[in-house]
């Protein structure tokens, strides 16, 4: 997938991340992070996310209600991942395993 270009009232024009809607409104104690591919764009989202991703066992109804998908700048997700305690690189984000 071509890097969507969003404007960011923050940081100006700015790559595009599917987030969560956590991310940037409340400090995330880990950030899962699953790059961009040739289908999806960069996704992330937060331990309350992961959780109920679990619960659903994959990106369902429940989990992706939890998770209220937005975009956000690039910037706002590294100062977000600067402040977690713990980032964590998801290559394939389809049923998890329990952490």
């Amino acid at each position: 997938m071509t890097n969507e270009i969003i404007h960011c009232d923050q940081h100006g024009d700015r790559t595009a991340v599917m987030s969560c809607a956590h991310i940037g409104h409340q400090p995330c104690h880990h950030i899962y992070i699953n790059p961009a591919d040739d289908e999806y764009p960069e996704q992330a989202w937060c331990n309350i996310c992961e959780q109920a991703r679990i619960k659903d066992q994959g990106w369902f109804d429940y989990a992706d209600a939890v998770a209220d998908w937005r975009w956000i700048c690039r910037s706002c997700l590294l100062n977000a991942s600067a402040l977690a305690v713990e980032c964590v690189r998801v290559e394939n984000p389809g049923v998890p395993n329990e952490r």
